[in-house]
């Protein structure tokens, strides 16, 4: 079999790793092939217990102390294979299944995995989440038959034994050694080194330490000095000297541990005795690995995986006597009113702006960098136009506009948009919304189009989602994306990482602002905390109001009764109108009025319907404020609202029609888009019996 352990980097190794070493030899021994991990990932995403700066001089550290720990126990290394984490956790097959596992996983699930592994702390990071994801996954990356942990590891084996047949892996082999007392009364690994022995401490050290563990005379069921007499002393030396004083009745020798026990227990063995003992055991252990550290060199390794804190003077500023003033020259009044002017288009019609003074700072050095991004679920409706006409606003204004097609936020979204139909789905988009640019006469040749997953997997974005992770809170997640992911009984890790790789869009498309409704406040916000924690700027962020549906409240990509279909006939068109939501006379969470509102005046700058068109009677205006009151006065009715909307809404989606009575884009739109889709049921049925099939396969090999 092929077995891998996984070792986290956080403090010096300690004593109890010969315990584990000496379980993993019987497996050595026997023929078995062992892939240690040195998880420095892990140990990251654990309360940033192994800073990424570390990781590498923490993972040499690591393998020369425990091919010293080999060593010392006699186990050989032909069988055992040393590997890092990050040499394939920000690989972009594995970024994708960290993605896979994420819409599946849920936060209930993730929590209750890293219970006993993860440090608990009074506000959770999104980390301690992600943790148990990558080690399940690493049995997999690993292509090894099972994984070999502590008691304290059963609730990761148990999630990554219910999860990965979900993605299409196996169920792999867990082993699980006994948890032990150990020296202190404390659980095995903390990281602080008072409480623990750990394998780099001096023959001083040791003694000092030992001295204070706790060995309580006579109580046999709470000592971590005969827990380690029983579970390191016996297996590797087989016998156990006790250099007992005279008065205490001499020296002895065990050969039975039993005996060692009951003799404590009557307190024929006193505690002193016995940790004196213990004590020149452990230094024979520990003195072939001590042997690898008297080179200056990998002294000086010491010091580069575990740095010493560095404490920070502050450092009284002088001020300078010579301090010259920087003059910038006025611009004169042709560039003030072209300013005035950009800005204005900029933010015209704009719900709220976060980063105004940042904005006009921008424009007076240059033209402002902008996306907007449109996750590819379900498809594009008339609301569009909205921000189709906010970017034609920001090409005028001189902008640098780019559309993200969020394929990969699709599929965060409690998978709106399935894996299978991702390239599908943002192939529609973006001809789709192309032709409603043509179609208003914005100039595309201007503007960039970018697809989210062509950087989304790369090692340096995963790296970079790991590190926002780390710093972000589980409940400042669920708080963005509270108004924008689809919110349901049991969430999903998916919907916490969706608002963390939005923020991250902003700095990996190197833009100046984000623009988009007013929804997205809340991931608008957790950018600007969190972006500048990393090392990134603060972005302004940019929002238009939100259209309401024609039933009232948000018009959803996702909920077809709700909106105009960009390829909606006509006829559909004044058919969902005439049922639509429209009290007289009422302005709020009307679509319509909305609509014409932030659209069509926006467009087209007036309305004017032919006799025709409009049955006779007179609409025409020319600024939206008549409109409005006449519609508060009740001078123009619902029916005429109706009417007029579906006139231009018609207007608008004519030549989006026509471009899609193309063969090859009606095809398109049906492979995107198909009509019966797999239940997803059915998919996970599928996957499971496909995995129970590999899975009696192998156990018939073995």
């Amino acid at each position: 079999m092929r077995i891998c352990w996984q070792i986290p980097l956080t403090g010096k190794p300690d004593l109890s790793y010969f315990y584990s070493l000496l379980k993993l030899s019987e497996s050595i021994n026997a023929g078995h092939h062992v892939t240690i991990v040195f998880a420095d990932i892990l140990a990251f995403l654990d309360n940033s217990k192994c800073p990424l700066e570390l990781i590498d001089s923490r993972a040499s550290l690591y393998k020369q102390i425990f091919t010293g720990a080999f060593e010392s126990l006699g186990i050989p290394l032909e069988n055992v294979t040393f590997t890092k984490g990050s040499d394939y956790q920000f690989d972009k097959n594995y970024s994708r299944d960290i993605f896979r596992l994420a819409s599946i996983v849920t936060e209930t699930d993730a929590i209750k995995a890293g219970i006993n592994v993860v440090k608990q702390v009074d506000h959770p990071l999104l980390s301690g989440l992600l943790y148990p994801v990558l080690q399940a996954l690493d049995e997999e990356y690993l292509k090894v038959d099972a994984q070999f942990g502590d008691e304290n590891q059963r609730e990761i084996f148990n999630f990554a034994e219910k999860y990965l047949p979900q993605i299409g892996y196996l169920k792999r082999l867990h082993i699980i050694h006994k948890p032990i007392s150990w020296l202190t009364n404390v659980p095995a690994n903390p990281v602080e080194d008072d409480n623990r022995i750990t394998l780099l401490d001096a023959a001083d050290a040791v003694k000092r330490k030992l001295k204070k563990a706790f060995c309580q005379p006579g109580n046999v069921e709470v000592n971590g000095v005969l827990s380690f007499v029983e579970n390191i002393i016996f297996p590797v030396f087989k016998q156990f000297h006790l250099m007992r004083k005279d008065d205490h009745g001499g020296p002895i020798d065990y050969t039975n541990y039993d005996q060692i026990v009951a003799d404590f227990k009557s307190e024929q063995l006193h505690p002193d005795d016995l940790k004196k003992s213990v004590d020149v055991y452990i230094n024979k252990l520990l003195d072939p690995i001590r042997s690898k550290f008297n080179d200056v060199e990998v002294k000086k390794l010491i010091d580069l995986a575990y740095p010493a804190p560095v404490k920070f003077k502050k450092v009284k500023k002088e001020k300078s006597k010579n301090k010259q003033e920087v003059t910038t020259e006025e611009p004169n009044a042709d560039e003030l009113k072209k300013r005035e002017e950009k800005y204005k288009m900029i933010t015209r019609n704009l719900e709220e702006i976060l980063g105004d003074e940042r904005l006009k700072e921008i424009l007076t050095q240059r033209d402002l960098t902008v996306y907007w991004g449109t996750a590819t679920t379900g498809k594009p409706h008339v609301a569009y136009y909205v921000p189709m006409a906010k970017i034609a606003d920001l090409l005028k204004a001189g902008c640098h506009v780019t559309i993200l097609f969020a394929d990969l936020h699709a599929y965060l979204d409690n998978m709106k948009a399935p894996f299978e139909l991702l390239a599908l789905r943002t192939q529609y988009y973006e001809k789709v919304l192309k032709a409603a640019l043509e179609s208003l006469g914005v100039p595309i040749d201007k503007l960039v189009f970018q697809k989210g997953s062509d950087y989304q997997f790369d090692s340096k974005f995963t790296r970079e989602i790991l590190r926002l992770a780390a710093v972000e809170t589980v409940h400042d997640a669920k708080k963005a994306g509270a108004e924008v992911v689809k919110q349901v009984e049991h969430p999903l890790l998916s919907s916490l990482l969706y608002p963390g790789l939005q923020a991250l869009d902003e700095e990996f498309l190197n833009v100046d602002a984000q623009f988009g409704g007013v929804d997205q406040r809340k991931i608008f916000t957790l950018a600007e905390k969190y972006l500048p924690s990393l090392g990134y700027s603060k972005r302004i962020h940019l929002m238009n109001p939100m259209i309401p549906g024609l039933a009232g409240g948000k018009m959803s990509s996702s909920e077809a009764d709700s909106k105009l279909d960009l390829l909606d006939p006509p006829e559909i068109v004044v058919r969902k109108l005439s049922s639509a939501n429209c009290e007289a006379g009422k302005i709020e969470d009307n679509g319509l009025i909305a609509f014409i509102k932030h659209a069509i005046f926006p467009i087209f700058h007036e309305v004017k319907l032919s006799n025709e068109e409009s049955n006779g009677k007179t609409i025409n205006y020319d600024n939206y404020t008549s409109l409005e009151t006449d519609f508060k006065d009740l001078k123009l009715t619902p029916d005429d609202l109706k009417l007029l909307v579906g006139v231009y809404v018609n207007r608008l989606l004519a030549p989006v029609r026509e471009k899609f009575e193309d063969p090859e884009l009606k095809k398109l739109v049906e492979s995107a888009y198909p009509t019966k889709q797999l239940n997803q049921d059915d998919v996970s049925n599928e996957v499971t019996k496909l995995s129970s099939q590999l899975e009696s396969t192998l156990s018939t090999a073995v």
